[in-house]
């Protein structure tokens, strides 16, 4: 366990089952002549990371292959963590990987009609966590503090009548 202001460096392992706890991420590359970032939906399959798109200037930036970085984070109630895919991304064209790799039926959060695939093959995957400042609204205790004022209400009124205060 990681304590408040250390930073853990995530194994292999734990960064993979990181990847596969989310389905959004974000895809940065060069688009330009300058550094690019876009949402996407995604999946992993192999190891890799797959991703649908629309054609447009992701896509022809990515041409028949790219080096990429792909990022995908989270939040616990006090842990943050993110992980790092460094690889290259091409298209995928060979359809037996799109039907093995589920690819073209994953749903997409982002608007626009996705019938391009990529794949990401990683050539170096990082990650990192560290404790975090806990959440504003902790809704389990909240409800758990809700829980106890009604609790104490409750008794407060039984005491009165039992002992006819009030």
């Amino acid at each position: 366990m990681i304590t408040s202001g250390e930073v853990e460096q995530l194994d292999a392992e734990a960064c993979q089952r990181l990847l596969r706890t989310d389905n959004l991420g974000r895809l940065a590359l060069i688009v330009a002549d300058r550094i690019d970032i876009f949402p996407v939906n995604y999946l992993v399959f192999e190891d890799d990371v797959y991703l649908r798109t629309a054609p447009g200037s992701k896509l022809d930036a990515l041409g028949e292959k790219a080096q990429v970085a792909f990022e995908v984070d989270g939040r616990g109630r006090r842990r943050v963590w993110s992980v790092v895919v460094h690889g290259t991304a091409r298209p995928v064209g060979d359809e037996e990987l799109v039907q093995s790799s589920r690819i073209s039926r994953m749903p997409t959060d982002l608007p626009g009609k996705k019938t391009h695939y990529v794949q990401i093959e990683a050539a170096e995957v990082t990650g990192r966590a560290f404790s975090g400042a806990p959440r504003p609204w902790d809704v389990p205790r909240i409800l758990l503090t809700g829980a106890v004022v009604v609790i104490i209400i409750a008794v407060l009124g039984i005491l009165g009548q039992v002992f006819h205060i009030g």
